[in-house]
């Protein structure tokens, strides 16, 4: 019975040992979702409100590293404001069915120099890219709007190696967006899940 547990035990040690591994740097490429929070510097078309102001953010991301110190990603976020107030109206009054949606797109390239050091699995890095964002307005039967203005981004954070094929960003950033009347000025903030594929893999 002794002999059986200690084999048991032997087993289970085996298994996660690939889980524990430990990564010093990053995956040669990654995909990945990440959530976080954006201030958006843009009217709000809700009467009686200012600007858009904070809110949820989901962001999809899919990177590639040439080298461990250098990535070069491409990124879709998507802040989430809730409904349109005015355009509810709207469809109210033009017996259409359904509720409306506002949505500050964000679309954009992104390069992210890293500071890797020897034995460590944390790294910090900046970043700074380019792209497009702009305000959507979404309803059922074809109503609402959209528009989106050129934009760029810079920001810093820190990563996580947690394993050779997983890795956890944080990172913040500023957001510039041409709009049509001025220039809006965003902010954003994600914790970011990604997966990939080692270096070492891909070398062989």
């Amino acid at each position: 019975m002794v002999h059986a547990g200690r084999r048991l035990v032997a087993l289970l040690f085996s298994l996660a040992a690939p889980l524990a591994a430990v990564a010093h740097e990053p995956p040669a490429a990654v995909v990945g979702v990440g959530l976080g929070a954006t201030s958006v510097d843009l009217p709000d078309p809700n009467p009686g409100a200012t600007d858009l102001g904070a809110g949820f953010l989901v962001r999809f991301d899919l990177g590639y590293s040439p080298r461990p110190w250098f990535e070069i990603a491409g990124e879709v976020g998507f802040g989430l404001f809730g409904e349109s107030d005015s355009l509810n109206a709207v469809l109210v009054a033009d017996s259409v069915a359904g509720i409306s949606s506002r949505t500050h797109l964000q679309a954009l390239a992104v390069a992210r120099a890293r500071w890797l050091r020897a034995e460590s699995s944390w790294a910090p890095f900046v970043s700074a890219g380019a792209g497009v964002a702009g305000l959507s307005l979404a309803a059922p039967g074809g109503y609402g709007d959209r528009e989106l203005d050129p934009a760029w981004t810079a920001g810093a954070g820190l990563e996580w190696y947690a394993h050779p094929r997983l890795m956890l960003r944080l990172e913040g950033a500023y957001l510039g967006q041409a709009a049509e009347v001025r220039t809006a000025h965003h902010a954003t903030a994600c914790l970011t899940l990604l997966v990939g594929i080692p270096r070492k893999t891909l070398a062989e």
